[in-house]
């Protein structure tokens, strides 16, 4: 199959491949602010896609205030989310057994697993902090978790929230170009961003969205003949709903971490599928 971006005559002939993203030099993004939580009414809490959770944990190398963005549910019907303290990103999972709650920090040992046992009262709920070291070893206790859902609430602040699980409809347009694919972000990526792939009609290629300096910068890559990387490029600046973004489609060869050939050659927009 030729390469898309050859099949749209954006490059020279290339062999099709997939690579790591683009570097970017990317400054950490400011948290918006708190909204107040939203009172717990029965046991257990109901989770469910796109809410977001702040999680305090006390003990260990988990220690601190985590933002839970809740995703889709997983093979066994368990709720899955985006765990962040500062520039640390993580898989998280809820779980019900047996009417307790868990949540279980880390896709892999060890992790961190949060357990609360049915209470009522306040929007906060209380619970112990156990760390699991190995798929033989025993949960060891060694701290306490606070979690509370956060208030319901329009995402109107930028830059937008990418997490795992998110499905986003691109669509990219220009001199002779007119094509639209589905962007699934499946997994994160070594700098805690997430990953997936851009299916477009005639192709499917490896994408990356993260944000750089303010920028939501949503990479499709594939490598080209001369050991280059050729990397087509949605690039969003601030607006007003981050859950429907309008850019400009760029494209460029990267190799040897030097950028050529960069040129814009077209539009995007991109909306998140609910």
């Amino acid at each position: 199959m030729r390469p898309i971006a050859l099949a749209w005559g954006l490059i020279g002939p290339n062999v099709a491949g997939l690579v790591n993203r683009a570097p970017t030099v990317s400054t950490p993004q400011p948290q918006p602010p708190q909204p107040q939580t939203a009172a717990a009414s029965a046991w257990p809490p109901a989770i469910s896609t796109g809410q977001t959770w702040q999680l305090r944990v006390q003990g260990g190398q988990w220690s601190g205030e985590w933002t839970l963005v809740v995703g889709p549910k997983d093979a066994d019907g368990d709720f899955t989310a985006t765990a962040s303290l500062g520039s640390r990103r993580t898989l998280a999972v809820f779980f019900l057994r047996d009417n307790v709650l868990r949540l279980n920090l880390n896709d892999d040992f060890p992790l961190a697993r949060c357990r609360f046992d049915p209470q009522s009262g306040s929007g906060v709920i209380q619970g112990k902090l156990f760390v699991i070291r190995s798929a033989d070893a025993d949960a060891e206790e060694i701290g306490t978790c606070a979690a509370s859902l956060r208030a319901a609430q329009p995402q109107a602040a930028w830059p937008p929230r990418l997490a795992v699980g998110q499905r986003w409809q691109l669509s990219v347009s220009g001199p002779n170009l007119n094509d639209s694919a589905i962007v699934t972000l499946s997994e994160l990526d070594s700098d805690g961003d997430p990953k997936g792939s851009a299916a477009f009609r005639r192709t499917t290629l490896i994408a990356f969205f993260y944000i750089a300096s303010g920028v939501a910068l949503l990479d499709m890559m594939e490598a080209s003949s001369d050991g280059g990387v050729v990397v087509l490029r949605c690039r969003f600046e601030r607006q007003n709903d981050p859950a429907r973004l309008s850019g400009i489609f760029q494209t460029f060869i990267l190799q040897n971490g030097q950028i050529r050939n960069s040129r814009d050659v077209g539009t995007c927009t991109a909306s998140l599928l609910r």
